[in-house]
């Protein structure tokens, strides 16, 4: 295995992400200090990971002696700086709310060492609120993934105003190096990239339900055996190229005004998010509630995945 830019690195925050970020650092052969307010919180991550790598090792995505590895690399930590000790590299994971990140990354800046980059899971925040008045703010940075990192390989990357370009480009390069996919901000908006294009499709979708045009389990099919099979592979651009002989440009010549057409036809209005409109989504789309049932169909959806990251990667782009 190659010789990776950090070799140690702490999770602070073992919720749904933290522990799927505990793979990824793992896996790649990092070792991983594990550190969460909860120990409980903390042993149940690790319990999982331990159940999620036995499963792909009955299922054939790994073989017994990688799932060893990648749990000898886990160990657990009662005390923030022990947890820090020897790391390169921190990625945070603690609850969405500004007060508890301000927190706990002023916590995080003063048991690091002086040279370690930390690294922020936050999905809606500005890092520079976060991190942009610490003594170390220059090492602080946003890699917020999607769910579950382990899994879905993109990661957001945005620095604080004060973040040198080399810690922004030394967080890029470690995230290639983990098997992610890092893609970076110029500058904070509202919902990253990957939360603000979802947001703009889950509110047409949400509309279209309330308004009656079609029922949940036909628009959802639309995205999942229509537009999401394209997107998979070339992504909502490559769809625009594809779609006229003479590419983009030549498509939205002809198309521009059929765009704007429907832009301006869509709804300003939020969805009203009401109970009745989830019952209709849950029974129209068969969705079934309790524990054992989502976390069947969230496995599902990893292995699925796992699948289609595969078939990509030995068919690249011509």
């Amino acid at each position: 295995m190659a010789k990776l830019m950090f070799n140690t690195v702490t999770i602070v925050g073992t919720g749904v992400i933290g522990r799927s970020w505990i793979r990824v650092f793992a896996r790649a052969g990092c070792k991983v200090r594990v550190f969460d307010q909860d120990p409980a919180q903390a042993k149940r991550a690790v319990d999982w990971l331990a159940a999620d790598t036995a499963l792909d090792v009955r299922e054939g995505f790994i073989d017994e002696q990688t799932r060893a590895h990648t749990l000898a690399n886990v160990t657990l930590h009662a005390d923030l700086a022990e947890a820090f000790r020897g790391a390169g590299f921190a990625q945070e994971s603690g609850p969405e709310n500004l007060a508890a990140k301000r927190a706990i990354y002023s916590a995080m800046d003063k048991a690091a060492a002086p040279d370690a980059i930390l690294s922020s899971s936050t999905s809606a925040l500005d890092i520079d609120a976060i991190a942009g008045d610490l003594p170390g703010a220059a090492r602080c940075i946003m890699a917020h993934p999607c769910n579950p990192p382990h899994i879905v390989p993109v990661v957001e990357i945005l620095g604080t105003k004060k973040t040198s370009a080399s810690v922004r480009q030394a967080a890029c390069d470690f995230m290639t190096e983990l098997g992610q996919k890092p893609v970076v901000l110029n500058f904070f908006v509202t919902g990253f990239l990957l939360n603000r294009i979802q947001a703009a499709v889950v509110r047409e979708a949400f509309l279209l339900v309330e308004s009656g045009v079609a029922n949940a389990e036909d628009i959802d099919s639309t995205i999942k055996d229509g537009l999401a099979l394209r997107w998979a592979f070339i992504g909502c651009f490559g769809a625009n190229h594809l779609n006229s002989d003479g590419g983009i440009k030549t498509y939205f010549e002809r198309y521009a005004q059929t765009y704007r057409d429907m832009i301006a036809d869509l709804k300003n209005d939020a969805p009203a998010f009401a109970p009745e409109t989830m019952a209709q989504i849950q029974r129209e789309c068969g969705f079934k509630l309790g524990a054992e049932n989502i976390r069947a169909f969230g496995q599902w959806r990893d292995r699925m995945i796992l699948r289609l990251k595969a078939i990509k990667a030995k068919h690249p782009r011509p």
